[in-house]
């Protein structure tokens, strides 16, 4: 699901108006509020949903696989997310394959997960 689609998922729901525009607004502040928790506190909880946090990425040397050079990649902080229960019990019965079969056949449209 991108973006926009959540901003539609969003808008047909009822749940902001009539308006797509006040959808895409709602979108908006929850997301920011989530970037402004994870630069202010490294960690955002979702409860049932899950859990975002900051964590460290160590210093790696890996090898270019193209070319065979190694490279230095800096430590970095990224997102991690940790799913929740109620995330956990939503997707555990998610047939993986047989979304990509479909996304390969093109019967999905991109990123949505449904028809």
């Amino acid at each position: 699901m991108r973006k926009i689609d959540l901003i539609e998922s969003v808008h047909a729901s009822g749940e902001c108006g009539q308006s797509k525009a006040a959808a895409e607004r709602a979108v908006n502040a929850v997301l920011g509020a989530i970037l402004e928790g994870l630069a202010a506190d490294g960690n955002v909880s979702l409860m049932g949903f899950g859990s975002l946090y900051v964590r460290r990425r160590p210093p790696v040397r890996c090898r270019n696989p193209r070319t065979g050079v190694l490279i230095d990649v800096p430590a970095a902080n990224t997102v991690s997310f940790r799913p929740g229960s109620f995330t956990k019990e939503k997707v555990a019965f998610v047939d993986i394959a047989g979304i990509a079969a479909k996304k390969a056949q093109g019967q999905l449209a991109y990123g949505t997960g449904t028809s």
